[in-house]
Order: structure tokens, then sequence, then C-alpha cells
């Protein structure tokens, strides 16, 4: 559509190989992310948690990028799972 959507993220806690969020501001829009790990001895559990508050046309569609960052997620993490397990 060419049309630009500048952001800025600032990471708000890290804590290595246990947890990492951070929020991200566009406009009126912000969204903050939580990523955590637990290791387990069968493997690791990977959560994450977003938060969304829409502003201008991402409030109309906030479901629909949301469903959109839910798919894409999966498939990042499955693609990073076949990169480490080969």
């Amino acid at each position: 559509m060419g049309r630009r959507w500048p952001w800025n993220l600032t990471v708000k806690e890290y804590k290595l190989n246990n947890k990492w969020s951070d929020r991200v501001v566009s406009g009126s829009s912000v969204i903050e992310e939580e990523m955590t790990f637990h290791y387990q001895q069968e493997g690791t559990n990977f959560s994450i948690k977003y938060e969304m508050r829409g502003g201008g046309l991402l409030k109309v569609f906030t479901l629909f990028v949301t469903s959109i960052m839910r798919k894409q997620t999966l498939k990042n993490i499955n693609k990073l799972m076949t990169i480490l397990e080969t």
C-alpha cells in the first residue's frame, strides 16, 4: 500500500535465558510483548503474551492484526525448531 508505519521499541525487562519484555509504540497504538522460557528435562517451554491498545486504523483491525500475529509467531517458532533440530 506504500504507507510507512514508523515505530519505537523499548526493552522493558531482560533476564538471560529466562525472560524478555518490550513495548512498541507507533502513534497512538501500543503493543506490549512478554516472552518467558522455562527449561525442563523434556525440553524448553516457551510462552508469549501480547497486549495491544490500538489507535486509529489499528483500533478497527485489532482482532484481525492479533490473529495474523498469532499465526506468524507460530510459523516462526516452528521454523526455528526445525532449524535447531537439524
